[in-house]
Formats: structure tokens, sequence, C-alpha cells
């Protein structure tokens, strides 16, 4: 738990530039709960160009994260960054999560709070504010959704290579009473498909009173 607000605006100076090395990856993954008791965590610098990059690079089953702010972030990585995390398996959540600040990805799966969340993650009453830039499936709040998001929103400016939204790149999941309040939402190229909202919809996708 955290009993303090955090001030990370030295990890500019971390890793001979590379700044925070993320919590957990592809192996080991984060595996537990973080509860943030409604502190904040500011000026988190990353700038990598690995996989699985954000505060957390990878939460595996079973992971709880809830109840934190992460204020002014500037988060840079290769595929699978986010400003929260850059993935989640099934049978993890995000819970009461509040980001800001500039999260680029230099290739798919890119967002302001989650990468890539699976089948089975929920997310809920999470906010993202500022811009965010990537390759395929970039989104304010979640690069690729397959799992469940609720009361949750996004105010920013999206940037995306390739089917991205002002919410989500792309969905097959489950989406309740969320929105995204977007300045603009562009592609670098004419042919992908880019919403205000979502970018692709797959097959089994529900959004509902959104």
């Amino acid at each position: 738990s955290l009993t303090n607000n955090i001030n990370c605006s030295d990890t500019v100076n971390w890793n001979s530039g590379s700044g925070f090395d993320p919590v957990g990856s592809n192996s080991p993954k984060f595996v537990g709960s973080l509860n943030g008791n409604n502190y904040n965590i500011t000026k988190l610098f990353i700038s990598r160009t690995t996989t699985y990059n954000g505060l957390f690079g990878y939460l595996g089953t079973p992971a709880n994260i809830s109840s934190f702010g992460l204020i002014n972030a500037s988060i840079k990585g290769g595929q699978y960054t986010g400003g929260l995390t850059g993935y989640m398996d099934g049978s993890t959540s995000v819970n009461n999560i509040n980001v800001t600040g500039g999260i680029t990805g230099t290739s798919s799966y890119v967002a302001g709070l989650v990468a890539r969340a699976l089948t089975g993650s929920t997310i809920d009453n999470c906010y993202f504010a500022g811009n965010v830039t990537g390759g395929s499936y970039t989104g304010g709040l979640v690069g690729y959704l397959q799992g469940n998001v609720n009361n949750s929103g996004v105010d920013g400016r999206i940037i995306t290579g390739a089917d991205g939204g002002g919410f989500m790149g792309a969905v097959g999941g489950n989406v309740w009473n969320s929105y995204a309040s977007t300045e603009t939402v562009t592609s670098s190229t004419s042919y992908d498909e880019v919403g205000g909202f979502v970018g692709t919809v797959f097959s089994g996708a529900n959004i509902t009173n959104s």
C-alpha cells in the first residue's frame, strides 16, 4: 500500500536516461496487489525501446491495482506501452486509477492506461488525460480491449499509426458507461480504421451507454 505521495521527478536521471524500470515483465509478471489509498505518484519518467512499459510492465494472474493517481507521467516504449501497464492477463483488475501526461509507443498496442487487456480482466472507474501516440491499436484508455471496462473516461489528443480511437484502439470485449472527449484522433494513413471512441470493433464486442 502507498502511505504517502511519491515524487518521481528524479527518475529522469535513472538508468542512464532510460528512467524507471517497470515493475514486472512477461517474465516475471507482477502478481499481487497495490492499494494506493488515493495518493499520487508524480512525474514518473520512462524512455525505452523494449516491450511491456508503464508503471507496471505486465500484470499477471491474479493482480489488483487500485486507488491512486499517476500524474504528469512521461512514458515512452516499444510494443505494449501504457501509462499504468503494458499488459493485463485475465483475472486481473484495475480500479480507481487516474493517469495524466504523455504516452508514446514506437510500435503497436499503446494507451494512456492499459495497452492490452485480455478476456477476464476488469477496468473500473479509471481516467486518462493527456496525449497518446502509437502504432496499431492505440487508444486513449486502452489499446486493445478483450476484457471489461466500466465508468471510465478520456480527455486528450490521440495520434495513431493505425486502428486508433479516442477511448480504445480496438474492442472485442465489453464497455459500459464510459466516454471519450478528445481534441483530435488522427491517423498517419488514409485507409486505417480510426474513430472518436473506438477504431476497430471485433465480433462479440458490446458497447453500452457510452
